[in-house]
């Protein structure tokens, strides 16, 4: 019977391990180019505007310049778009459009700028968008139309000439660890027509009215905790972030 020679034999196991995991790795990532280069499983998106219509998984593979109205339109459920760190730049439309559509998932790293809305989820139930910057379109990002149950989380929303984020007629959505400033009206601006939205760990400073605003009445039926903010739209003893429901 062949043993390993007692000296090397913790050694060799380490080897047969480090081997195993690459192995494993590179079967679970996907493909690569002739580069190297690692190419996601998924279809590919080098030319707008573009729509997304059936089920899976998509991927930026070039920046998507100049688009005719809205760059990318996601009309379908269960769909996961990875920007794989291209940008979407100036569209005469939205830049990312998800509409009557659930379960689905954008991801940076990635930038749609100079747009009408950055990204829209419009009657979108259960989807998140996750690391994405949003900067210099009219709005960053908008919830509306009954989008519930979606999470906005790990983006950066600045310098859009409105605001930030808005959320209308929407309920349950998670807005967590983003950083948004910069925008010429409101950092968040949480619409009295969406209660019961849970809006924590942001951090808004420096937008052109407040960074966090709830129009609400009475207000903060949605839930603010643990956010870094100068201003906000209560007034009195409960304006700013030593006090009030906004916090």
């Amino acid at each position: 019977m062949f043993r390993v020679p007692r000296g090397r034999s913790v050694r060799a196991m380490i080897i047969l391990a480090c081997i195993m995991g690459m192995l494993l790795a590179l079967v679970g990532l996907g493909r690569a180019n002739a580069g190297g280069t690692e190419i996601p499983r998924g279809t590919p998106i080098t030319a707008c505007p573009y729509v997304i219509s059936m089920p899976g998984e998509y991927y930026l593979a070039a920046n998507l310049i100049d688009c005719a109205g809205t760059a990318i339109t996601i009309s379908a459920s269960n769909v996961r778009l990875m920007m794989m760190g291209f940008q979407v730049h100036r569209a005469s439309g939205n830049g990312i459009h998800v509409r009557n559509a659930s379960k689905v998932s954008i991801e940076g790293p990635g930038l749609v700028e100079s747009a009408v809305y950055g990204i829209v989820l419009d009657n979108a139930d259960v989807s998140a968008v996750k690391g994405v910057r949003a900067r210099s379109n009219m709005r960053g990002i908008v919830v509306e139309r009954g989008s519930d149950g979606n999470q906005i989380m790990f983006n950066e929303m600045m310098d859009n000439r409105t605001d930030g984020l808005s959320l209308t007629a929407s309920t349950n959505n998670k807005v967590r660890n983003n950083a948004i400033s910069r925008n010429r009206l409101y950092g968040v601006i949480v619409r009295s027509t969406a209660p019961r939205n849970v809006l924590d760990r942001n951090e808004a400073q420096g937008n052109g009215f407040q960074d966090l605003y709830d129009e609400g009445a009475p207000r903060c039926v949605s839930t603010w905790s643990s956010n870094d903010f100068g201003t906000d739209n209560e007034t009195g003893a409960g304006a700013g972030p030593t006090g009030g429901c906004i916090r």
